[in-house]
């Protein structure tokens, strides 16, 4: 039988961060303080035992977050995770240069040899403070590392893109939100990031962040890992019909990774002003900004 085979999954082990991103395409900094709880890391065994009971092999495993050395049993679930290595054509852990991986973390790395790669994004050295120690840690150590860049200068893809609410409709139509998905590069060009959150594994973060949002979920565009009602072969379809679509139900709401969109400085910082819009209620950033509208045109009105 032919082997099942993923281009790439992402688990995002805990949404715990150091960074408080304004742009951030996990939504991270406007989350639930329930939402940014640590998953347990018997949680993630298990789910990653039945991933590989799913998947023969999968291309690149993605280890993110939050910022994923902020997760205590990282390292455990990295040793599990080398169980399967032979399964996996590369694991990447990308982290923001603010946190220096604990050596337990480095310790647990050591055995995947040049299987596991980790990206450290640099925001620039008032954000990314700790750049130059882990550098210099990691190749000490001999561990395989890119230094990404994120700063103003030349950053990586241009920039950062804003997702935006993913509330208001963007495509008039269904042949509007098939062009998004037919342009996003996480669909044309990655295959999906595929990340999972608990046990559920969703297509892109923006399906994902719309079910939090409270939206109506179809439930063609997650696979629960643990629903124990469907047979390996019934999850696998539900794959297939995921990388068979033309479109997804976020498309319409999203303007998509492509290239034509616009680029804007990577990891800018949410002000303390800004924060307080944020524990008031704004799910993003554009939230942020018509809240904050809002109450100058209403002190301008209350001035007049």
């Amino acid at each position: 039988m032919k082997d099942f085979i993923m281009e790439r999954v992402t688990i995002e082990v805990t949404y715990k961060c150091s960074l408080k991103c304004r742009l951030c395409a996990n939504y991270v900094p406007y989350k639930s303080d329930t939402a940014q709880h640590y998953f347990s890391v018997e949680n993630w065994c298990k789910v990653i035992d039945r991933y590989f009971e799913i998947v023969d092999y999968v291309k690149i495993f993605v280890v993110s977050g939050g910022e994923p050395c902020l997760y205590p049993d990282l390292p455990v679930l990295l040793k599990h995770l080398k169980i399967y290595d032979k399964r996996i054509g590369l694991v990447h852990v990308v982290t923001n240069g603010t946190v220096i991986p604990s050596q337990n973390i480095l310790d647990s790395v050591k055995d995947f040899g040049e299987k596991i790669y980790f990206i450290v994004d640099n925001y620039g050295s008032k954000i990314s403070t700790k750049i130059e120690a882990i550098d210099e840690q990691m190749t000490k150590q001999g561990i395989w590392h890119e230094i990404r860049n994120y700063t103003e200068d030349n950053p990586h893809c241009g920039g950062w893109v804003d997702f935006g609410g993913l509330t208001e409709k963007r495509s008039k139509n269904q042949g509007e939100a098939e062009e998004v998905f037919a342009k996003c590069a996480i669909s044309s060009k990655i295959h999906f990031c595929f990340p999972i959150s608990g046990a559920r594994m969703w297509p892109c973060d923006a399906v994902m962040r719309r079910t939090e949002l409270g939206f109506p979920c179809d439930q063609s565009e997650y696979i629960d890992l643990l629903d124990s009602t469907l047979s390996i072969e019934e999850q696998r379809g539900k794959i297939r019909a995921i990388y068979a679509k033309k479109s997804l139900s976020a498309c319409a709401y999203c303007g998509g990774l492509c290239e034509d969109s616009e680029r804007f400085v990577p990891g800018e910082q949410l002000t303390n002003e800004e924060m307080q819009y944020v524990r008031a209620g704004a799910k993003s950033y554009s939230d942020v900004l018509a809240m904050m509208s809002k109450k100058n045109s209403t002190e301008s009105n209350f001035d007049a």
